[in-house]
């Protein structure tokens, strides 16, 4: 059903494109619906379009930020995200990328109550634009009483197990084909031994001084998306 959806939403943003093709707001939501979507490199060429048309363009900025935590930038993400924030400060993706470039900087605490932002505005609802997988990782660790790994570090081990898993498959099919193989393991050679993930752990989380109810979130009651 989502992916449905996301397939109706690019159209209509295409159609309207074809009519508008300088429009910045149209461009910067078809950008979004290809993100959403997870076709990435449609994603980032329709971003820089965007971007190019009005350099505040908030969701191009969002598509950015995700690819910086993907490198690792964390100032990077945090300047983009932030600038998605400045135009939709309720938007759940913008503040989970936030959320996880405050960890790459090492700014714990921040990146806690992002977090926590984000559940907030999250609930039970599905957000368009989270990256999948995240949310649940985030949920996880904050009811462990710690913080998620940078989602670098889990994008970096889980193509590594691909890679590991690709890379065994291949090798067990080879020795089975090549000739005069029994498929036992030669005599006096040693038993492969598993690579160490290379993934960071969890962090510990935080301990938060308990907040100060009288003062509002600078946050509530701001219409959202």
């Amino acid at each position: 059903a989502r992916h449905g959806r996301d397939d109706e939403a690019i159209q209509a943003y295409r159609r309207a494109m074809a009519l508008a093709p300088n429009e910045s707001s149209v461009v910067d939501a078809l950008a979004l619906a290809y993100h959403a979507a997870a076709m990435d490199e449609q994603a980032a060429v329709h971003s820089q379009q965007a971007l190019a048309l009005d350099p505040g363009a908030p969701w191009a900025h969002l598509i950015e930020a995700e690819r910086a935590l993907e490198g690792g930038d964390g100032a990077a993400a945090l300047r983009d995200a932030e600038a998605t924030l400045a135009v939709h400060p309720r938007s759940p993706a913008a503040t989970l990328a936030r959320a996880d470039a405050y960890i790459l900087l090492g700014r714990d605490v921040d990146a806690l109550r992002s977090y926590e932002r984000t559940l907030e505005l999250v609930g039970d609802t599905e957000a368009t634009g989270l990256p999948a997988g995240r949310l649940a990782a985030v949920r996880a660790a904050l009811e462990a009483g710690s913080l998620p790994a940078p989602r670098a570090a889990g994008r970096t081990a889980a193509a590594e197990a691909a890679e590991d898993t690709a890379t065994a498959g291949s090798a067990e099919r080879s020795e089975r084909t090549r000739p005069g193989a029994s498929g036992s393991q030669p005599s006096g050679s040693q038993p492969s031994r598993a690579q160490p993930s290379r993934s960071q752990p969890a962090r510990s989380r935080p301990r938060r001084a308990r907040p100060d109810r009288s003062r509002p979130d600078p946050l509530s009651g701001i219409d959202g998306l």
